[in-house]
């Protein structure tokens, strides 16, 4: 998921782990961990490709968990989300179903 966080590209490996582990003991992290906390999307992906051999994905995880409920990631506006679930909805639900469900 690197590509997709512009601040981790070309961060040194070591260093954005060194933050993420930060996160997840209630710091700040660098800006290289907390695009990266924020990108996971628990493909696990990363767990075959870390070389270390330990589990990425749940570090992950639970640094997302860390950071969100210390506001060290801002908070997502659902409200946007939303309007564009439901507009993805609308591509493939019958008139009946968007009456139903949106």
């Amino acid at each position: 998921m690197v590509p997709y966080a512009p601040d981790a590209k070309g961060a040194e490996k070591s260093e954005t782990v060194r933050g993420v582990l930060d996160v997840l003991t209630g710091g700040q992290g660098d800006a290289a961990a907390r695009a990266w906390i924020a990108v996971c999307t628990r493909s696990a992906s990363c767990n075959e490709a870390c070389p270390e051999a330990v589990n990425p994905m749940l570090m992950l995880r639970l640094a997302k968990w860390r950071a969100n409920e210390t506001g060290v990631l801002p908070k997502r506006d659902a409200a946007e989300t939303m309007s564009r679930v439901k507009v993805f909805a609308r591509l493939s639900f019958s008139e009946d179903e968007q009456r139903d469900w949106l």
